[in-house]
């Protein structure tokens, strides 16, 4: 856990080395030979009473959480979601309903699933073969087993209780969300409008991202910066659409889902807590905000064609998962949900990466000679 200590922040590079680099694509078959062992070693450690006082999170992105849990996967339509057993919508159409609570799977009955997913597995591969494929399992555990399947990391070695989400990729996935529903209803209005609009992007974006816009191609290819810059300017995007049409309800939960984004981005990016009595206001206060968010939300990115049926993981993490995660955080650590940001990682994988390819002829031991550039 990296601790904000004068100027540098979690978000800082400078003390992170990426240390082992898969030259693959994040599968199982390549993963799992490369993080078996530390995951044991984790366990051993923990279970030894000699590191009683340390504290083992894991914090990785969604696909490689998904990875390496083999959950479920997001976009299915049962138990898609890593730590509780709601279903897909069921936070979005029971939002204000006071008897719901997301719930989540202890780490008992995550061990138990487990095991009773690999008891079926063995059992159905016996009597009927090769016939009873993954695929068909997948879609059983999804349906009878919260999600959860025997063909990941078992729970004894990574707990899904000591899984933390990184704030940084979940506010990149959403803001990408937004600003794809913004564009849906800037490229449907006339191209006056379409070209008032990029006049207003020009602000904060160069050419290729206004194309990309105006293009409608994916927003995968925007960097943080470029999406906290979309983020930073939501109030101006606001008055655009405020000034240009009537207050009907369209336009009206278009900018109310704007705004609530914008109001909850500062508290996830809170490490470094001085005063614990205003951050569990904070707290409550992101509680009041995003159950706002997932009100309009229901009404625009979070539905397609059924009420919630476009609810998405991330999503899922920011409505239910964050707020329980930021108290145990504070409670635990007197530290803010801020700490859990993959931003610092992300820039140090980027450059050793570089910094491989370019001096590097993949002859002999390519790691010695270029330590001292990625450190």
């Amino acid at each position: 856990m990296r601790i904000e200590s004068g100027t540098q922040t979690p978000g800082s590079s400078l003390d992170i080395l990426t240390w082992q680099q898969l030259n693959a694509s994040e599968k199982r078959s390549t993963v799992f030979p490369a993080i078996r062992q530390l995951y044991k070693d984790k366990h051993e450690m923990r279970e030894s009473g000699e590191y009683e006082n340390w504290a083992f999170e894991d914090m990785h992105d969604a696909k490689m959480s998904y990875c390496l849990t083999q959950h479920s996967l997001w976009n299915r339509r049962g138990k898609p979601y890593l730590l509780c057993s709601c279903a897909r919508g069921e936070g979005v159409t029971r939002n204000r309903d006071s008897s719901f609570m997301c719930k989540w799977i202890s780490h008992e009955e995550q061990v138990r699933l487990y095991e009773r997913s690999e008891r079926r597995w063995n059992r159905k591969r016996s009597d009927v073969g090769e016939s009873y494929t993954s695929k068909k399992h997948m879609d059983w555990i999804d349906e009878n087993n919260e999600g959860i399947s025997h063909f990941g990391i078992h729970p004894t070695y990574l707990r899904r209780d000591c899984i933390k989400f990184d704030v940084f990729h979940m506010k990149c996935a959403i803001t990408r969300s937004t600003i794809s529903y913004v564009r849906t209803f800037v490229l449907s209005q006339t191209t006056e409008f379409i070209e008032q609009f990029s006049v207003h992007m020009q602000k904060f974006w160069g050419k290729f991202n206004i194309f990309v816009f105006n293009n409608n191609k994916p927003f995968s290819s925007f960097h943080g910066n470029e999406l906290s810059k979309w983020v930073s300017h939501i109030p101006d995007t606001i008055a655009i659409l405020r000034d240009h049409f009537e207050n009907t309800e369209h336009i009206n939960n278009i900018c109310l889902l704007l705004q609530h984004w914008y109001s909850l981005t500062e508290f996830l990016g809170i490490s470094k807590i001085s005063n614990r009595e205003n951050y569990q206001k904070k707290i409550d206060d992101y509680v009041d905000k995003v159950n706002e968010l997932y009100d309009v939300g229901a009404k625009t990115v979070l539905t397609t064609n059924v009420t919630g049926d476009h609810e998405t993981f991330y999503y899922h993490v920011l409505r239910f998962y964050i707020p329980k995660i930021a108290q145990e955080t504070c409670n635990k650590y007197g530290l803010g949900i801020g700490i859990y940001t993959m931003q610092g990682f992300e820039r140090q994988n980027k450059e050793s990466k570089n910094i491989l390819k370019r001096f590097s002829n993949n002859v002999g031991n390519i790691t010695i000679p270029n330590l001292k550039r990625i450190w």
